[in-house]
């Protein structure tokens, strides 16, 4: 399904709890799940729509999932393209992307040592506060982190 009809070409409505799909069908069915709604569109509807074998691959009709924070997620999603956005976003992101690495090459992030996502999440949570007090009683105890040196073909002329 390389051209198919993904839940970003559906309109939602959340003050009026209605999905409207890009062919024009409207529904107003749904279940209130733990973390936002879910609309089911007719088995029926769906059946006689005509890009059905774009939009769902199952017997029964599309169901759309949205979470209790979508106008937050749309509202985020359309600062990302802005050029501000990028902007700040690339002077903070070697930082991020440096305590990842060193989380991982260090640390062991990326191997989780229990079952369950409870117990691995909260195996990072722990991981993260040890790095973190490491990292603090290096700076209590004078040894500061140091900028490198840009190689010379990164310097500028």
């Amino acid at each position: 399904m390389l051209d198919g009809i993904t839940q970003a070409h559906f309109q939602v409505a959340v003050q009026q709890k209605s999905v409207t799909c890009p062919p024009g069908h409207r529904t107003t069915r749904f279940v209130q799940i733990k973390a936002g709604w879910r609309f089911m569109f007719p088995k029926q509807t769906c059946a006689a729509c005509p890009v059905r074998s774009r939009c769902c691959a199952g017997q029964a009709g599309r169901t759309i999932r949205i979470s209790a924070h979508y106008e937050l997620m749309q509202q985020a999603r359309t600062r990302q393209k802005t050029e501000t956005f990028k902007q700040d976003y690339a002077q903070h992101r070697s930082g991020v992307e440096g305590s990842l690495s060193a989380l991982v090459r260090g640390k062991g992030l990326r191997v989780g040592r229990y079952s369950g996502q409870k117990k691995r999440n909260l195996q990072s949570l722990f991981t993260g506060c040890a790095a973190n007090r490491q990292g603090t009683s290096q700076w209590l105890a004078g040894k500061r982190p140091h900028m490198r040196r840009k190689s010379r073909t990164l310097q500028a002329t």
